[in-house]
């Protein structure tokens, strides 16, 4: 096995938040839709007990939990489609290349207008601190599960998890 002593020292001090951060997506991927489904039941049927509700009601509750992880897997997608091009690259600002040498160089009217489509990486935003907010708002929307009353709540948590897990994985 790897020994994390032998590992460099970032990799050596993300071990043990990563691992808790695993341990965490337990709960997050195997139990949301149910969690959903039971604040459904509860605001809908007055009970969050399943088992005795009525089909209606079940029936029901199951689509908004499938819901809520269909809007986590479009923002984990969404997430993971944007999020490279706005990472700032792990290079010398002198040694950077690709599009940005085109954008510089191209003087027309097409190449104006994809230069301001085109993100530009945010210097400060390294993978680093990217992993970092994703960990951080993982923990808070773990946190805040306490205080979720209603489907649509319960729902942007689980929406809003879709960004840790695409920057987590």
């Amino acid at each position: 096995g790897v020994q994390t002593c032998a590992l460099p020292i970032c990799p050596a001090n993300a071990t043990p938040p990563q691992f808790a951060s695993w341990i965490g997506w337990f709960p997050v991927l195997f139990f949301s839709t149910t969690w959903v489904a039971e604040i459904y039941a509860e605001t809908h049927w007055g009970s969050s007990d399943l088992s005795t509700a009525p089909n209606d009601i079940r029936e029901l509750a199951t689509r908004a939990g499938t819901r809520a992880m269909l809007f986590h897997s479009v923002v984990a997608l969404t997430t993971s489609i944007l999020l490279p091009s706005i990472i700032a690259p792990f290079q010398a600002a002198d040694t950077r290349s690709g599009s940005s040498s085109f954008l510089r160089s191209s003087s027309t009217a097409a190449g104006s207008l994809l230069a301001m489509v085109t993100p530009r990486p945010l210097p400060w935003l390294s993978l680093s601190v990217l992993w970092t907010i994703s960990n951080a708002t993982f923990s808070i929307l773990l946190l805040s599960t306490y205080f979720a009353s209603s489907v649509g709540g319960a729902s942007v948590m689980i929406a809003a998890a879709g960004f840790s897990w695409a920057v987590t994985n």
